[in-house]
């Protein structure tokens, strides 16, 4: 018995040695700055809507429910008669579950359409009440990739 349980330890602890090793490969030495590759950008909701404002899109109405749950808050934006939630997440994998909640809630007869509705911009989800125009659709994305630090999409 005694020989089973060191024969299992001695198991157990190289695989934990192998784990443990696995885990640093790769790492980065401390101290050694940040890695090369950059970070995707991060837009932000404050400049977003006042690109959008200084283009005469009127903001305001309610928000929906998904929306209301941003870490970085969303708004209404109306163009004409169409209507699209643009919400802000803290990170892109907010933004990923901002976009998943949205395609959790919709209603059966609008998830065949959520193609042309839904949109995700890295932290940035836009859900449009209708099929949007070019025009629109052309507007709003060049305002969100302004409010990036870096002024462009990835």
């Amino acid at each position: 018995m005694t020989s089973r349980l060191a024969l299992a330890g001695g198991r157990l602890a190289v695989a934990v040695a192998i784990l443990g090793g696995a885990a640093g490969c790769g790492s980065r030495p401390a101290g050694s700055g940040p890695p090369s590759v950059a970070a995707p950008p991060i837009f932000a909701r404050t400049a977003t809507r006042s690109c959008l404002v200084a283009r005469g899109v009127p903001i305001g109405g309610t928000v929906d429910f998904v929306g209301s749950t941003a870490s970085g808050g969303a708004f209404v934006a109306h163009f004409g008669r169409r209507s699209v939630t643009v919400a802000f997440g803290l990170s892109i994998s907010e933004g990923e579950t901002l976009q998943a909640g949205y395609r959790r809630l919709s209603a059966p007869a609008i998830r065949a359409q959520l193609g042309d509705l839904l949109r995700r911009y890295d932290n940035v989800v836009t859900l449009w009440g209708s099929s949007p125009p070019a025009r629109a659709f052309v507007l709003l994305a060049d305002c969100i990739a302004q409010s990036s630090p870096q002024g462009t999409t990835t």
